[in-house]
């Protein structure tokens, strides 16, 4: 039935894992080889440290939650940029003005 999108519902994802990170493309069932071309160009174009990123940032929540913050409010761009082209230090400066 998944090559069937008028008598069904389900349908297969083109996925690209990375550790954490997992992106899925979908073209609602019309084109399974079109999603998987997406995924493939998409996943060329990604960094190569997206794994080491989510590990990273996963350790610096884990740190902000256990001494009492949030890490809801903050904005994290500056900091995945940062990882993503190499900087890696594990220290993470927040301040009550980042909220």
């Amino acid at each position: 039935m998944v090559d069937d999108p008028e008598r069904s519902d389900f349908y297969f994802t083109a996925i690209h894992r990375a550790g954490d990170v997992v992106i899925s493309m979908s073209t609602g069932g019309s084109s399974p080889a079109l999603a998987q071309e997406v995924r493939s160009l998409i996943r060329r174009n990604l960094p190569d440290s997206l794994e080491k990123a989510a590990h990273h940032l996963r350790n610096e929540r884990r740190a902000l939650h256990e001494a009492g913050q949030s890490s809801e409010d903050i904005d994290w761009s500056t900091r995945i940029q940062e990882i993503l082209s190499g900087g890696t230090s594990t220290t993470f400066e927040h301040s009550d003005d980042a909220r």
